[in-house]
């Protein structure tokens, strides 16, 4: 059985969340829920029979009218009692955005106006939907390179200690600082070992 079908076991719900971003003016999409319940990354649920990049493509043409290729996935899965979500780096190849049954309004905020929003999830600390919202603007952050973090894997994903995120571009490792915003220095803190 492969991790993917182990957490499919384990999750009564998975959640795929894109993270469509504008590098050049650090802005990443996110979308006014039609609820009424705060703002979010444009995503949902995985059908049974689909896989992560399908489903991902299908909620986000859903919610905002745009046409995306899912590139990378952004971390571990983020596993709250029985539910689980993913982000994934997304390219947009067509379409434009327009309000939707399940969107209000879309809008590419910087991490500066994201703090003005109510985001979905809980209020003074980062809940999953804030993690990955928080996540993608660490990718957009200057790197710093370093020889080796001990805890690097292929593509961007986390480390244990849920500091850095990684990319190796076949010559050398760059590692980019977490950001939290609830961190005295506004990056999270390692773990004491």
């Amino acid at each position: 059985m492969t991790q993917q079908q182990k957490e499919r076991t384990m999750a009564k719900t998975r959640g795929v969340f894109a993270l469509i971003l504008v590098p050049e003016r650090k802005h990443l999409l996110v979308q006014e829920r039609a609820d009424g319940k705060g703002w979010e990354l444009p995503g949902g649920g995985v059908l049974p029979g689909e896989n992560d990049f399908t489903a991902l493509a299908r909620e986000v043409t859903q919610e905002t009218g745009l046409i995306v290729e899912p590139l990378e996935q952004v971390g571990t899965p983020l596993i709250f009692q029985e539910d689980t979500a993913l982000a994934f780096t997304c390219k947009i190849e067509s379409g434009a955005l327009s309000p939707t049954e399940e969107a209000r309004q879309h809008r590419f905020v910087t991490k500066e106006e994201i703090r003005s929003l109510t985001l979905l999830g809980p209020t003074g600390r980062l809940g999953r939907m804030a993690r990955m919202i928080w996540d993608g603007f660490s990718l957009m952050e200057e790197p710093a390179t370093c020889d080796s973090c001990g805890k690097c894997i292929e593509g961007i994903f986390l480390s244990d200690d849920g500091c850095l995120l990684i990319e190796d571009d076949g010559i050398k490792r760059h590692t980019w600082p977490r950001l939290d915003p609830y961190s005295p220095t506004g990056k999270v803190e390692p773990n004491p070992q």
